[in-house]
């Protein structure tokens, strides 16, 4: 998978926990968040969101829809893909889908 997900066709990260992350760099979890925020200047959670939200963008630059993008995205459903991605963006998928066919 491209990193970022910006190209090509994007999943949702499924062994990314913090725990299977931090074990596999041989630290314990708690220390694996707190590196990653001081290093990253981000949580570990909110960095997942908006990895995931860009999976879902890169899926419905791809044509698939706003309920497709949200299962390959790992969100529940279009619903809850649609809130996050309106309190993030401030806009609307189908404003953003939009864009996207200006864009394109």
């Amino acid at each position: 998978m491209p990193p970022w997900c910006l190209y090509g066709d994007c999943i949702k990260p499924t062994n990314w926990r913090a725990s299977e992350v931090a074990n596999q760099l041989a630290l314990s979890e708690s220390r694996f968040l707190h590196l990653f925020s001081i290093e990253l200047g981000i949580a570990w959670r909110p960095y997942l969101l908006w990895r995931r939200m860009i999976c879902a963008i890169q899926a419905l630059i791809n044509g698939n829809s706003a309920t497709d993008a949200a299962h390959l995205a790992g969100f529940s459903d279009s619903a809850h893909l649609s809130r996050t991605f309106r309190n993030n963006f401030g806009m609307t998928i189908r404003q953003a889908h939009t864009l996207f066919k200006k864009v394109s």
